[in-house]
């Protein structure tokens, strides 16, 4: 079968099975980063992605009743396959060799991550036309965020499990985008409410997010990490932003930053915005991290979402960031706020320049 080289797919436009083959088959070498398709098409794709010498093989393909996926990295097996009526899903994961049970690790969800982001410009203009491209998207979304510490044998019930609270808050009319004007836009978020940190009676949960496991004012964006150990910025203000990993306080209300609130671990190809997906990043940034058995149920309440949820529109785009100004972190002069300078990202922070 013939083999399509991603990086030149983009160029060579678009037939019904996206037959357009580029100059050379070679996989990129040792620490390059490449997908190369086996198969794209509306109900099936195949291949394989490099990384700093791992490799992940891939296949996605949408059935009349399921949907199912197959990811083989370093020795393991992770499968997928979803119940097209009901939604419900069930994942898998063993070693390849032997069959054995298995988890995910750091090393394994940086090579996902990588792979999520790889497919962005392809997703982005054809992830609509071919649905077995968005299911695939949304299984690096799903693995990239899975936790060390949670089975990779279960089933997710997703809207049919009432306990699952949050799942299905759509968010894309908080995401701020461009176009939007000068008025930014926040979202509360909130964690460990199953430990007793707060009433959790619904979805808003842990005392309407007034404690020391919740942030009030998060604004949700595609601004990618900062660099800060923990990507995400957090203040008790807007103009007090800074880079720091904090252990539920109770007055740093602000977050920021890291594509904070889309379903998936920082930012990728996929823009689903939802409640569930905001309430787990606060979790692995306000004090745990993506390892921590503390954020397992939140994660489990996201997952619905990042296989079902549909993608926020208009949000998939690269921010045209200033990053002369990262002299003046983490304040400008005032003078340049709101004045049509450019996007000052880690020195304004939340410019509203970015959105005009």
């Amino acid at each position: 079968m013939r083999k399509v080289l991603l990086p030149l797919l983009l160029g060579c436009g678009l037939s019904a099975t996206l037959g357009c083959v580029a100059p050379t088959e070679a996989p990129p070498t040792e620490g390059q980063t490449g997908v190369v398709f086996d198969e794209l098409t509306a109900t099936r794709v195949s291949g394989a992605f490099e990384f700093r010498g791992q490799s992940l093989r891939f296949e996605a393909e949408i059935l009349d009743t399921s949907h199912e996926t197959t990811f083989d990295l370093r020795g393991m097996v992770l499968t997928f396959t979803a119940d097209v009526e009901s939604g419900a899903f069930d994942v898998d994961g063993f070693t390849l060799e032997s069959g054995a049970d298995t988890h995910m690790t750091a090393a394994d969800r940086a090579v996902v991550q990588e792979f999520d982001r790889a497919l962005g410009d392809v997703f982005q203009q054809h992830g609509q036309e071919l649905p077995a491209l968005d299911l695939l998207v949304r299984n690096a979304t799903l693995w990239e965020d899975y936790s060390d510490s949670l089975v990779l044998t279960r089933s997710f019930l997703g809207r049919l499990d009432r306990d699952n609270v949050g799942t299905g808050v759509n968010l894309c009319s908080l995401v701020n985008k461009p176009g939007q004007g000068l008025t930014p836009k926040y979202r509360k978020a909130t964690h460990d409410c199953w430990s007793g940190a707060g009433d959790c009676s619904n979805w808003w949960g842990c005392d309407g997010g007034e404690d020391n496991a919740s942030a009030d004012y998060v604004f949700l964006s595609m601004h990618p990490p900062g660099p800060c150990s923990d990507t995400t910025w957090y203040g008790n203000t807007t103009g007090s932003y800074s880079c720091y990993e904090p252990d539920h306080p109770s007055d740093h209300e602000y977050g920021y930053g890291a594509c904070f609130g889309r379903c998936g671990g920082d930012c990728g190809s996929g823009t689903v915005f939802s409640q569930a997906c905001l309430d787990h990043d606060q979790c692995v940034r306000f004090g745990h991290s993506t390892l921590a058995a503390e954020c397992d149920d939140d994660f489990v309440n996201a997952a619905w979402d990042t296989v079902w949820m549909s993608n926020c529109g208009g949000v998939n785009f690269s921010v045209p960031y200033n990053w002369a100004s990262r002299g003046n972190n983490p304040a400008c002069p005032t003078s340049w706020q709101n004045t049509n300078d450019g996007c000052d990202v880690n020195c304004q922070f939340v410019d509203m320049d970015c959105f005009r």
